[in-house]
Protein backbone atom coordinates (compact mmCIF):
# COMPACT_ATOMS: atom_id res chain seq x y z
CA UNK A 1 0.00 0.00 0.00
CA UNK A 2 2.85 2.48 0.83
CA UNK A 3 4.08 1.73 -2.90
CA UNK A 4 0.29 2.56 -4.51
CA UNK A 5 0.93 5.81 -2.19
CA UNK A 6 4.04 6.80 -3.57
CA UNK A 7 2.84 6.37 -7.28
CA UNK A 8 -0.28 8.55 -6.49
CA UNK A 9 1.49 11.01 -4.77
CA UNK A 10 3.95 11.50 -7.76
CA UNK A 11 0.80 11.15 -10.47
CA UNK A 12 -0.91 14.15 -8.57
CA UNK A 13 2.32 16.47 -8.31
CA UNK A 14 3.28 15.58 -12.08
CA UNK A 15 -0.39 16.46 -13.09
CA UNK A 16 -0.76 19.66 -11.32
CA UNK A 17 3.24 20.44 -13.01
CA UNK A 18 2.04 19.63 -16.42
CA UNK A 19 -1.36 21.51 -15.53
CA UNK A 20 0.63 24.88 -14.53
CA UNK A 21 2.83 24.75 -17.66
CA UNK A 22 -0.21 24.06 -20.01
CA UNK A 23 -1.67 26.89 -18.45
CA UNK A 24 1.32 28.99 -18.33
CA UNK A 25 2.46 28.44 -21.92
CA UNK A 26 -1.16 28.89 -23.04
CA UNK A 27 -1.96 32.13 -21.93
CA UNK A 28 -2.20 35.02 -24.17
CA UNK A 29 -0.71 38.00 -22.92
CA UNK A 30 1.10 41.76 -24.39
CA UNK A 31 3.20 44.47 -23.37
CA UNK A 32 5.78 46.75 -25.13
CA UNK A 33 9.28 46.48 -24.43
CA UNK A 34 12.36 49.13 -25.45
CA UNK A 35 15.88 48.50 -24.83
CA UNK A 36 19.21 51.35 -25.28
CA UNK A 37 22.72 50.77 -25.98
CA UNK A 38 25.17 50.28 -23.15
CA UNK A 39 27.64 52.96 -23.91
CA UNK A 40 26.96 56.00 -25.76
CA UNK A 41 26.14 55.86 -29.46
CA UNK A 42 28.71 57.19 -32.07
CA UNK A 43 27.26 59.53 -34.46
CA UNK A 44 29.30 61.69 -37.30
CA UNK A 45 27.82 65.28 -37.91
CA UNK A 46 29.27 66.71 -41.19
CA UNK A 47 28.29 70.57 -42.54
CA UNK A 48 26.14 70.07 -45.55
CA UNK A 49 25.35 73.08 -48.50
CA UNK A 50 22.69 74.83 -46.98
CA UNK A 51 20.01 76.02 -49.54
CA UNK A 52 18.50 79.14 -47.49
CA UNK A 53 20.28 82.46 -47.05
CA UNK A 54 20.35 84.14 -43.74
CA UNK A 55 19.11 87.22 -43.81
CA UNK A 56 19.38 90.46 -41.38
CA UNK A 57 15.48 90.38 -40.59
CA UNK A 58 15.29 89.76 -36.96
CA UNK A 59 12.99 86.69 -37.83
CA UNK A 60 13.82 83.21 -38.50
CA UNK A 61 15.17 82.78 -42.07
CA UNK A 62 17.98 80.58 -42.14
CA UNK A 63 18.56 76.72 -42.69
CA UNK A 64 21.10 74.95 -40.89
CA UNK A 65 21.94 71.46 -43.40
CA UNK A 66 23.88 68.60 -41.62
CA UNK A 67 24.84 65.18 -42.83
CA UNK A 68 25.00 62.57 -39.99
CA UNK A 69 26.92 59.40 -40.32
CA UNK A 70 25.05 56.42 -37.96
CA UNK A 71 28.02 53.76 -38.18
CA UNK A 72 26.28 51.59 -35.72
CA UNK A 73 24.41 48.34 -36.82
CA UNK A 74 21.36 49.68 -35.16
CA UNK A 75 19.37 53.25 -35.52
CA UNK A 76 19.44 55.78 -33.21
CA UNK A 77 16.20 58.23 -32.21
CA UNK A 78 17.60 62.21 -31.83
CA UNK A 79 14.82 64.01 -29.69
CA UNK A 80 15.93 67.14 -30.12
CA UNK A 81 18.91 69.47 -31.68
CA UNK A 82 20.19 72.38 -29.38
CA UNK A 83 22.46 74.97 -29.83
CA UNK A 84 25.93 73.86 -27.87
CA UNK A 85 26.77 77.25 -26.08
CA UNK A 86 29.52 75.44 -24.64
CA UNK A 87 31.10 74.92 -28.16
CA UNK A 88 32.73 77.85 -29.86
CA UNK A 89 31.84 80.95 -29.32
CA UNK A 90 28.16 80.55 -27.26
CA UNK A 91 27.57 77.75 -30.24
CA UNK A 92 29.01 79.79 -33.48
CA UNK A 93 32.32 80.23 -34.82
CA UNK A 94 34.09 83.11 -34.43
CA UNK A 95 33.04 85.01 -36.98
CA UNK A 96 29.88 85.27 -36.03
CA UNK A 97 30.82 87.33 -32.91
CA UNK A 98 29.09 90.51 -34.51
CA UNK A 99 26.22 88.91 -36.27
CA UNK A 100 23.67 88.52 -33.44
CA UNK A 101 23.41 84.98 -34.36
CA UNK A 102 20.58 82.93 -32.69
CA UNK A 103 19.07 78.82 -33.20
CA UNK A 104 15.82 77.78 -32.40
CA UNK A 105 16.11 73.87 -30.72
CA UNK A 106 14.56 71.98 -33.63
CA UNK A 107 12.80 68.60 -32.66
CA UNK A 108 10.81 67.29 -36.13
CA UNK A 109 7.62 68.67 -34.88
CA UNK A 110 7.96 66.84 -32.00
CA UNK A 111 8.89 63.12 -32.96
CA UNK A 112 12.41 63.65 -33.41
CA UNK A 113 14.81 61.63 -35.71
CA UNK A 114 15.55 58.17 -36.15
CA UNK A 115 18.37 57.27 -37.85
CA UNK A 116 19.31 54.42 -39.64
CA UNK A 117 22.68 52.91 -40.18
CA UNK A 118 24.19 54.76 -42.88
CA UNK A 119 23.84 58.47 -43.52
CA UNK A 120 21.40 60.83 -43.33
CA UNK A 121 20.78 64.46 -44.76
CA UNK A 122 19.15 66.72 -42.35
CA UNK A 123 17.65 70.36 -43.18
CA UNK A 124 16.87 72.10 -40.24
CA UNK A 125 14.28 74.89 -41.74
CA UNK A 126 14.09 78.44 -40.23
CA UNK A 127 16.36 77.49 -37.74
CA UNK A 128 18.50 80.53 -37.93
CA UNK A 129 18.38 83.96 -37.08
CA UNK A 130 20.44 87.00 -37.93
CA UNK A 131 19.38 90.01 -35.65
CA UNK A 132 19.17 93.60 -37.75
CA UNK A 133 21.87 94.87 -35.95
CA UNK A 134 24.40 92.55 -37.43
CA UNK A 135 27.87 94.17 -38.75
CA UNK A 136 28.18 94.15 -42.55
CA UNK A 137 30.80 92.06 -42.23
CA UNK A 138 28.61 89.16 -41.78
CA UNK A 139 27.43 89.76 -45.47
CA UNK A 140 28.63 86.43 -47.74
CA UNK A 141 29.70 84.87 -44.59
CA UNK A 142 29.78 81.31 -43.92
CA UNK A 143 29.00 80.16 -40.18
CA UNK A 144 29.95 77.42 -38.31
CA UNK A 145 26.97 76.33 -35.67
CA UNK A 146 27.75 73.66 -32.86
CA UNK A 147 25.03 71.20 -31.92
CA UNK A 148 24.13 68.92 -29.27
CA UNK A 149 22.06 66.26 -29.73
CA UNK A 150 19.65 64.74 -26.74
Amino acid sequence: MRRAAKIAAVLAATVAVAGSAFAYWSAAGAGSAAGTSSGPAVLTVTAATTTQLLLPTGAATGDVSLTITNPNSYSIHLTQLSLDTAAGNSGFSANAATCALSFAAQDNGGGGWTLPSGTTNLVLTNSMTMGTGAASSCQSETFSVYLKAS
